[in-house]
């Protein structure tokens, strides 16, 4: 990502190309705040720290092992490890990004489950 702010001393940013402000102090105040807390989302991102997460929720499979009781749930995906979110939809992994990626896989562990008591 391109910066948009340079960092002139410690916790202080400025634009790399100012914006006029209207001249009052909530504006600048306002205008000083968004300036920090950009500044510090560009910090996180050039250090590698900041992620950009695929969805706010998670589906999984409850009782994948039990076709007749399994079922397709959600959960919020600030409640996963980074190393949970990192493996979202790949092949072997429980965690899918939409409900549809996992009802389709419920699907074909159930088609793969009555294919084996033929």
């Amino acid at each position: 990502m391109e910066r948009l702010t340079v960092k002139c001393t410690d916790k202080v940013y400025d634009a790399f190309d100012p914006v006029d402000v209207v001249d009052n102090e909530y504006s600048k105040a306002n205008y000083n705040k968004i300036l920090t807390k950009l500044g510090e989302y560009e910090d996180l991102e050039e250090q590698g720290r900041l992620i950009k997460l695929p969805c706010n929720d998670v589906y999984f499979i409850v009782d994948i092992n039990n076709p007749k009781y399994a079922m397709v749930m959600k959960r919020p995906i600030r409640e996963l490890t980074i190393y949970e979110i990192e493996n979202i939809d790949k092949s072997g992994f429980k965690y899918f990004s939409t409900e549809e990626k996992a009802e389709a896989k419920l699907k074909e562990t159930e088609d793969a489950n009555v294919h084996e008591c033929d």
